[in-house]
């Protein structure tokens, strides 16, 4: 087992014992994706991968990236962004802001840190620093955090999968509401789950499948 399997593991155990709703859903699915760990990080590739996930699901956005990728393989570089217009982008099936947004990321990527070097910051210091990139926003970073930086206490209150996952939450524990939970709400119910709220996020995510 890979250290990072046996952190996962410590996470499911903690939120079981926390929450009930949490022990049944990993009886249900043990096999958590964050468990996964990925030995090459690139902020480029991690930056416009997440960019081009906004407001798709996995499928569609995976699909994209794979012709964005073609474009120029195995990856298309700052360099070679910065010298396609927009329509040139396009091509890959992006929206004209996602591919305003990459052509920035593309001029400004020289100017941010490695992904080695965010290793050491702190959450709330690189959501500071990317959200300064237009069309990079809380969810994008939050995206970022969970999926391609690793990070293991993030709660992306802004994501409606994760909103209705709150709901799923209150219903098993016999107080159904109507109406979404804002993020104030959620961040005090997820108090209990640090330091372990991204895995808690990635499982409220899987109660909406099961």
């Amino acid at each position: 087992m890979s250290d990072r399997s046996r952190v996962i593991q410590a996470a499911q155990q903690h939120l079981a014992s926390v929450e009930s709703f949490f022990a049944r859903l990993i009886d249900l699915v043990p096999d958590c994706s964050l468990a996964q760990s990925r030995d090459h990080v690139d902020l480029w590739e991690e930056l416009v991968g997440t960019v081009i996930g906004q407001q798709l699901s996995g499928k569609a956005a995976i699909a994209i990236e794979n012709k964005f990728k073609a474009l120029s393989p195995p990856y298309p570089t700052p360099e070679w962004v910065r010298e396609r217009t927009i329509e040139e982008l396009r091509t890959a099936g992006l929206s004209n802001a996602k591919a305003k947004t990459i052509l920035g990321i593309a001029h400004e990527i020289d100017s941010l840190p490695t992904c080695e070097e965010l290793v050491s910051w702190p959450e709330e210091a690189i959501a500071e620093r990317l959200v300064r990139l237009k069309g990079v926003g809380p969810w994008t970073v939050d995206m970022l955090l969970i999926f391609r930086l690793g990070r293991l206490d993030v709660l992306p209150v802004g994501d409606l999968g994760v909103r209705k996952g709150f709901q799923n939450l209150l219903a098993f524990q016999g107080n159904p509401c109507s109406e979404l939970p804002n993020a104030p709400e959620m961040s005090a119910i997820a108090e209990p789950w640090r330091p372990y709220r991204s895995v808690a996020s990635w499982y409220l995510w899987r109660s909406l499948e099961v």
